[in-house]
């Protein structure tokens, strides 16, 4: 198997809300999320060459416990944190292993 094509086939996920919150740097300005993060962007990279994280709100797994109808996302450009519904047309970051 091709590392390319192994990339996007090995056990990728949509990360929970507490994943996606570690990649804010709060301390920071707008768009407050690490450097290493946001590296290496440029058209035509793969995920094994870059980390873009676009400034754009990003689906987590975790679901809103009130309604099921609902999931938690966070916005990279301001740093928030909010519920959506699941029907929403939102970014999806993938990660790999754990949790």
């Amino acid at each position: 198997v091709s590392p390319v094509y192994d990339a996007f086939v090995t056990a990728w996920r949509v990360p929970n809300l507490f994943e996606l919150q570690s990649l804010l740097n709060l301390g920071a300005s707008a768009p407050p999320i690490y450097s290493v993060f946001t590296q290496g962007c440029v058209g035509g990279c793969t995920v094994l060459q870059c980390a873009c994280t676009f400034t754009s709100a990003f689906w987590s797994s975790t679901a809103f416990v009130v309604d099921a109808t609902n999931a938690w996302r966070v916005y990279f450009w301001l740093g928030d944190t909010a519920w959506n519904t699941k029907s929403s047309k939102l970014a999806v970051r993938g990660v790999r292993g754990g949790a």
